[in-house]
Order: structure tokens, then sequence, then C-alpha cells
């Protein structure tokens, strides 16, 4: 977690294992001060043997910049190369109108939430809603 003193963390980012897929959650501001703290929990994330897919969920993010923005195209691409599925959830406004302005949108895979992103990647929704041990 990435803190400023004058307003607390500035973004947070956790992982959950769900099957063979990885859930990154990411809330806050995610910028050049805190950019290198996604793509840390990225490639450890990517690294798992067991890891598939990766889900952002971006449902909490309330700023990207476009040193987020090219981080998430870095993500893609690092993802790809190691035959790893990529794939958003909760993308919001700023974002998308982002990804979109920027002819970015057709890199990503979208989805609503992550459940959906999870059925998406696993082919069914048996047993989604728990994590991996």
């Amino acid at each position: 977690m990435m803190r400023t003193p004058e307003r607390g963390p500035a973004l947070t980012v956790t992982t959950a294992l769900y099957n063979h897929a990885a859930v990154v959650r990411v809330a806050g501001e995610l910028d050049l001060a805190t950019v290198s703290l996604l793509r840390a929990h990225l490639e450890r994330a990517r690294a798992l043997p067991e890891v598939s897919a990766l889900i952002m969920d971006l449902s909490e993010l309330v700023f990207c910049d476009s040193t987020g923005l090219g981080e998430l195209v870095d993500a893609h691409r690092s993802s790809e190369a190691r035959g790893v599925r990529l794939v958003l959830s909760c993308v919001g406004r700023h974002l998308q109108q982002l990804l979109e302005l920027t002819g970015l949108r057709i890199l990503f895979e979208v989805h609503s939430d992550p459940i959906s992103a999870l059925r998406a990647v696993s082919g069914s929704g048996d047993g989604l809603l728990s994590p991996s041990a």
C-alpha cells in the first residue's frame, strides 16, 4: 500500500486466487507514485504456475493517469507473453473514456463484475466464490 501523508492510502492492491485465476483488486489512485505497487502485484500473480487468467477488479479505482494507463497496456503485453489471459472488470466511467479515446479499448477483455469475469475465464460459475487455499 502506498501512502500519502495528507490523504492516507493512495493505492491498495490485494490478490486472491480462485481455481486458476488470480483476482487483483485495485483501490485508490493509479498514477506515477503508485504504479510500481500494481506492477509488483501483477508480476507475482502472473508468475504463479497455476494461474492461467488474471482478473483486475477496478471497482474501487478512483483515478488513473497516463502512467496508470501505460501500466495496464504493459500488463496486457506481459500477460499475453506468458500465456496468461488478462481481463478487466468493473471499469469505471473515467477509465472507460480513457480507453475509448486512446483506442486502447480493443486490447482489453472487459466484464461488468469479477464474477462474470471468473465465469468467462473458467467456463462455469461453480466454486467461484471460494478462494483457493
